[in-house]
């Protein structure tokens, strides 16, 4: 199967230090109100520019927010860790999956994250911020460019857009719940399946016909 992966609040627990560089691009650009952490747990869809307009940056403000924010994520060196068990997981269902990582983060950032904690061959494709297209059309690409349908395509995030993107794509969809988005939040874009735990995510995926289960028309 072609699996892809949404990076912060799946992979990396990093919430607190999105919550950092948010509140100094925030001050930097000298508009809008002090981001709470709140806003990142009900942020639809996570990238810089839906921030700023959440906090509430002016429109003609909002790119260069977005510029800040990219500027002190790149040069802050936060010691950010994985979920527990998520390195090892990948790294299993990459021996008969195909694994694509798709982030509002930075490539760097992720390609690290696994030099330091994992393993970077499990990961055949990242794809963040600076490529071009939404989720959906990064799900479509991935899909392509490895020879996958849709019924063979899982989608894994933490949060209602990446529901709404893979749902786009025709795609299985899976909400895990240890990320940004509550049960009750996810429950309410209706994904495929909901795991709590990153084993039980595991065991879902290991198994094909736990997907299968669930017709997709390609």
């Amino acid at each position: 199967m072609l699996l892809c992966f949404d990076y912060d609040g799946v992979i990396s627990d990093s919430l607190g230090q999105l919550y950092e560089v948010a509140k100094l691009a925030q001050r930097a650009v000298g508009a809008g109100r002090p981001p709470k952490l709140e806003d990142f747990r009900t942020l639809e869809t996570l990238t810089f520019e839906h921030f700023a307009r959440k906090i509430e940056i002016p429109e003609d403000k909002v790119k260069e927010f977005s510029n800040r924010f990219f500027e002190i994520l790149t040069a802050r060196n936060d010691k950010v860790y994985p979920f527990p068990g998520m390195m090892d997981i990948i790294k299993r269902l990459s021996e008969n999956n195909t694994i694509v990582i798709i982030t509002a983060n930075l490539k760097e950032t992720v390609e690290n994250m696994f030099k330091e904690y994992g393993d970077p061959e499990s990961i055949s494709l990242i794809l963040d911020e600076m490529d071009e297209g939404d989720k959906t059309e990064k799900i479509l690409y991935s899909m392509e460019r490895f020879n996958y349908t849709k019924r063979e395509t899982v989608m894994i995030g933490d949060t209602i857009s990446d529901i709404r993107y893979g749902k786009r794509a025709g795609v299985n969809t899976v909400a895990v719940t240890w990320g940004f988005h509550s049960r009750e939040l996810l429950e309410k874009q209706s994904p495929d399946f909901i795991v709590d735990t990153p084993e039980e995510l595991f065991e879902l995926l290991v198994s094909s016909e736990n997907i299968y289960s669930r017709y997709v028309k390609d």
